[in-house]
Parts: C-alpha cells; sequence; structure tokens
C-alpha cells in the first residue's frame, strides 16, 4: 500500500501527527505514535568498486607530465597520505595496454570496409578509388 497525499499537506514533518492508522482492532492511533522522524543527510550516491566501497578522483595531470609518470608517481605515494586499510585501484594501466589497439582496430576497419565496397562494386579498383577521395572531399569542403 502506498498512501498518497496533496504536496500540501505534507510538506512538514510535523504534518504526520495529522494522520491516523488502523489498528488490528480498528481503533485509530496517530501516526507519530509509531514513527519517529529524522532529519539526516545523506550522499546522492554511494560508489562501489568490486563490491567494495569507494570514493572516485579525477585528475588531469600538468602539461608536459605523462600519463605513465602520473601513475607510477602516485602508487609510490607514502602510505601516511591514506588510511592504512585504503587501497588504490586505477584504470590507467588498463588505458595503457589498450591504448595500441586502436591502430590495429582502425586497420580491421579499413579491411572490411574495402570487402564491402569490392562485393558491392565486383571491382577491387574501384573502392580503392572511394575510399582515396572520399576523405579528401571531406577536407576540401
Amino acid at each position: 500500500m502506498i498512501p498518497q497525499v496533496p504536496r500540501g499537506l505534507r510538506l512538514s514533518p510535523e504534518s504526520l501527527a495529522n494522520y491516523y492508522v488502523p489498528t488490528v482492532t480498528g481503533q485509530q492511533v496517530p501516526l507519530s505514535t509509531l514513527v519517529s522522524i529524522e532529519t539526516a543527510t545523506d550522499p546522492n550516491a554511494l560508489t562501489h568498486y568490486n563490491q567494495l566501497n569507494a570514493a572516485t578522483f579525477q585528475a588531469v595531470p600538468m602539461p608536459g607530465v605523462t600519463v605513465d609518470r602520473r601513475w607510477t608517481s602516485s602508487r609510490a605515494r607514502p602510505k601516511t597520505c591514506r588510511p592504512a586499510t585504503a587501497t588504490i585501484i586505477s584504470r590507467i594501466p588498463a588505458y595503457v595496454q589498450e591504448g595500441n589497439q586502436l591502430a590495429i582496430a582502425f586497420g580491421f576497419a579499413l579491411i572490411i570496409i574495402f570487402l564491402v565496397l569490392a562485393a558491392q562494386f565486383e571491382s577491387l579498383r574501384d573502392p580503392l578509388v572511394i575510399m582515396i577521395s572520399v576523405p579528401m572531399r571531406s577536407q576540401v569542403r
């Protein structure tokens, strides 16, 4: 059961004193005798990583500092800067490891485009002309 009350009647916590709920015997009791209201502040989201509580920090390295150098310096930071139970998990090694894969994926994409155009035009020369002329034409505009 989800009771719905107009917004004007539920703006303050004290308005709960005006609501009555039935008991097992059918007698009406004020809702304020059954519940208590506390005001608290909570985060709007609880982040987790590998089913553990986590905090996300985002940073941009200074100009001239490589990502690899920044990663090694953050790992070498003394443990006095963070709680003993805290561990640092970064996605930078994954980016470094996967960074070279973009060129390979781009190469395979060009091969697939060439093969599709070759099958469509039933020629090996026409796809080459199209693949070379289309990038040039887009730069002229």
